[in-house]
C-alpha cells in the first residue's frame, strides 16, 4: 500500500485503502535436471480477491499456484530449478536452484505418501 495515499486511514478518517501491485506471475517452470516437469494443475489466481469494502485495487495482479505429483522432486534429478516468470518481464525469469538439502527434505516429506500409494496399489483387487 502506498504510504502517503493511505495515511488518512490511520488518522481516524475513513478513506479507502489503495493497493498497488508491483508485478504479477506469468508462469512457473520446474526443472528436474534439464527436463521440465509439467504440473498437474498449473494456475494463476487473481490477487486481491476477497477484499472487503473500502479497499481500492489500483491495478490487477496474480499469484501462481502450481500443483505437481508427489514424486517429481527427488535426489535423482541432480539439479532442481524453479523459474518464475513475471508478467512485466516474461523473457527473464527469476531462477532459484534448490540445494541438495532442500531436495532431500522434500523427498523425505513425501516418502510416507509414496509408501502408502505403493502399498494400496499392491493390495488392490485384480
Amino acid at each position: 500500500m502506498p504510504f502517503w495515499e493511505n495515511m488518512a486511514t490511520g488518522s481516524g478518517q475513513q478513506g479507502p485503502i489503495i493497493r498497488r501491485y508491483k508485478t504479477a506471475v506469468d508462469k512457473l517452470r520446474l526443472l528436474c535436471g534439464e527436463k521440465e516437469i509439467l504440473p498437474i494443475w498449473p494456475g494463476r489466481v487473481v490477487a486481491g480477491m476477497g477484499y472487503r469494502r473500502g479497499v481500492v485495487l489500483a491495478d490487477e495482479s496474480s499469484m501462481g499456484r502450481y500443483v505437481y505429483q508427489h514424486d517429481v522432486v527427488s535426489p535423482k534429478c541432480g539439479k532442481v530449478t524453479l523459474q518464475i516468470f513475471s508478467a512485466k518481464d516474461p523473457d527473464h525469469p527469476v531462477e532459484r536452484v534448490l540445494d541438495d538439502t532442500m531436495v532431500t527434505r522434500i523427498w523425505q516429506d513425501f516418502e510416507p505418501y509414496a509408501k502408502f500409494r505403493l502399498s494400496s496399489q499392491c493390495s488392490a483387487p485384480q
